[in-house]
């Protein structure tokens, strides 16, 4: 009767070694996008806010821009007229006015 003896395989201990440095360079590299995750959310999350805001800046620019010209053309004399005829009911000397009076019944047409 011949006797065996269970031996190990040299090249299973070789390539042990290189999955184990495999698992360890997966856990590295999990534990990495675990921790960089979060950071990232938050600079999309700032990169996001920064274009709104920028955004925001444009409009606001363009309203101040049709604020300062609606101001200068108001600041001319004829602008002046103009507010005091629609705003105010103004007249100047020598305009004809026209006072139409209202039916008081709405539903009723002359």
């Amino acid at each position: 009767m011949r006797e065996t003896t269970l031996t190990p395989d040299p090249r299973s201990a070789q390539y042990g070694g290189v999955y184990l440095w495999y698992l360890l360079l997966l856990l590295l590299l999990a534990g990495a996008a675990a921790l960089l995750l979060p950071v990232y959310r938050n600079v999309v999350k700032a990169e996001n806010e920064q274009a709104r805001y920028e955004e925001e800046l444009r409009s606001r620019k363009e309203e101040l821009a049709e604020v300062r010209s609606e101001n200068q053309r108001l600041a001319t004399p004829r602008g002046v007229e103009q507010v005091g005829r629609e705003k105010y009911h103004l007249v100047a000397p020598g305009d004809t006015v026209l006072v139409y009076d209202l039916p008081k019944n709405r539903d009723a047409r002359p």
